[in-house]
Parts: structure tokens; sequence; C-alpha cells
């Protein structure tokens, strides 16, 4: 990359399919930058001295939309793929010069989702307010990690019990040396009825079924409940993060 190009900029481009995953375009604010989201596509164009002055910044990026999508799971449990396209410098006219880097990752999911107007609008706001917030958390350990058990249950359901337990595992490792704060939290709350649906009964989605003579599939009703106590965990966790960050202790 040419260094000596003062007053040219960097655009970084993803694609996503499909191009409808958020229903509406929005902004994901950065202080120095933003980065739009929308219709298949998001970009950013940074400056070239603060590009150069941010060792792998691109990667950091990567890593905070992967976090938005992982967030917006909660709400669209459809398919997706992500791929970072490249990073192109633009000299001060707004040519392009050579591309010099090129980045991929992808993530796949699946479900069905309801999408009546009414449950569409709602969806819509919840993710723009959220992937702001989940921009931020990107940065938190615990935090990617029960995301991507979440998503995790949803490209593989036949161990979709064992993926939604990790996120109680990642939780309870991460308040090890608190517990009261994980009860205050609430992240105790109907754990004795996930242990159940996770772990303790015949099913054939369950974390320790090798324990069983026989198995059955769960109910919609059984998956239903594991995924809703497990969502609530980290709604939970998620909100404490954003208390954190409010108080100036992020």
């Amino acid at each position: 990359m040419d260094k000596n190009a003062e007053g040219g900029e960097i655009e970084i481009v993803w694609d996503y399919v499909p191009p409808e995953f958020f229903e509406e375009s929005f902004c994901l604010e950065q202080g120095d930058f933003s980065i739009e989201i929308g219709k298949g596509r998001a970009f950013t164009r940074i400056s070239e001295d603060y590009y150069n002055s941010h060792p792998n910044l691109d990667e950091m990026l990567t890593k905070q939309i992967k976090t938005c999508f992982l967030w917006a799971q909660r709400y669209r449990r459809k398919p997706f793929r992500i791929t970072c396209r490249g990073i192109i410098p633009r000299s001060r006219d707004g040519q392009r010069r050579p591309i010099v880097k090129y980045v991929e990752f992808a993530l796949e999911v699946t479900e069905a989702e309801d999408n009546s107007s009414e449950i569409r609008k709602a969806r819509a706001e919840s993710m723009r307010r959220g992937a702001q917030s989940s921009f931020a958390q990107a940065s938190d350990r615990t935090a990617r990690k029960i995301m991507k058990s979440y998503s995790n249950s949803l490209s593989h359901p036949e161990d979709e019990m064992g993926y939604l337990y990790e996120i109680w595992e990642a939780l309870k490792k991460r308040f090890a040396d608190a517990p009261d704060t994980l009860a205050a939290l609430g992240l105790r709350d109907n754990l004795e009825r996930f242990r159940d649906l996770t772990c303790n009964l015949e099913l054939k989605q369950s974390r320790h079924r090798g324990r069983f003579d026989s198995l059955r599939e769960a109910t919609p009703e059984e998956l239903n409940a594991a995924r809703g106590i497990a969502l609530e965990m980290i709604e939970k966790y998620l909100k404490y993060l954003d208390n954190l960050e409010q108080r100036g202790l992020g």
C-alpha cells in the first residue's frame, strides 16, 4: 500500500446473502467513521492515514460485523452468508488503486421465521438498535462465545441442545468468581428446567444422549422452551454489558 498518497481513502466492502437479511438499511457509528449495512452489502470508507495507524483494522471490523449478524440471529432464524470482499485504496480523485488484500469468512444457519407485517416491523427496529450495541460488544469474549453457540445450535439441529447448554457454561465460567452477580442478573432463572431439556431427557438432540438406551425426537414445545431460556440468558448478559458501558466500566 502506498502510504505517501496523502488524502486517500480505504474502502472496505462486505457482501452478504440473503440481501434482505436486515429488513432496513442502517449505519453503525464507530467514532471516526461509519459502516453502512443494507441490501446485501456493507461498506465503509476510512482515511488512509487512519487505516495505516490502526494495524489489523480490517480484521477487527470483520469480527464486529460478524457479531452483528450473530446478534441478529435471535430475531432472524434463516440462512445467511457473509463475505469480506476486499480492501480497496482510493486516491484523492476517487480512482481505485489495485486491491491489496482479500479476506473471507462465512456463516450459515437454518430455520423458518414469522413474516407477518407486525413481526417484521418490530424485528427490523430491534435489529437496527441491537446491531449498534452488538458492534461494541464484539470485544467481549463471553458475548462472542454465547452468540456463536446460539448460531451453532441453528446450524447443527441434531446437536442443538448441546450448543444451547454451552451458553450457560460460558456464563457460569464468566462469573465463576462472582456467583452473587450470576444470581442477581437472573441467569439462574429456569436453570433446572433448562438442564432437564438440554441434558436429562432421552432426546436425540440431548447433550448427554449417550447415557440413554433409546432416544426420541424433542417436541416443538421442548425445543422452543430450551431456545427461549437460552435467549433470555443472552439478553440478560448483553443488557449487563450495556449497563457496564453506560457506567464507564466496560
